[in-house]
């Protein structure tokens, strides 16, 4: 689980959070915050931990990146609340996946 979390955000790219904005980040931002956040976080890949700093990202992620961040939220969330049902874990995964690789794509240029 925790090389799963490593890679999630890892893939994601970046992060950080930033303050209280109400405005959507560019995808130029967001991939920055993933990043920041990446960083950040890397002694500790704890699913709490990840969610929390997901959160703001994804509520504030640009147009182009709002889907994935929101679907890596959505499989961190699971993993925190140690989600039981393994058939909703497995597809939390293949969307993780996929917006894994949607957020390499626009981020790692």
């Amino acid at each position: 689980m925790k090389k799963k979390m490593a890679a999630a955000v890892l893939a994601a790219g970046m992060l950080g959070t930033s303050a209280c904005s109400d405005s959507r980040m560019s995808t130029e931002e967001t991939c920055q915050e993933i990043s920041d956040l990446v960083l950040a976080s890397s002694l500790s890949w704890e699913p709490e931990t990840l969610y929390e700093g997901f959160k703001p990202i994804e509520a504030r992620a640009s147009r182009e990146l709002r889907k994935p961040t929101k679907a890596v939220l959505d499989y961190v969330e699971a993993a925190a609340k140690n989600e039981s049902d393994t058939e909703r874990m497995s597809e939390l995964e293949a969307d993780f996946d996929e917006a894994e690789a949607q957020i390499d794509e626009v981020c790692i240029k």
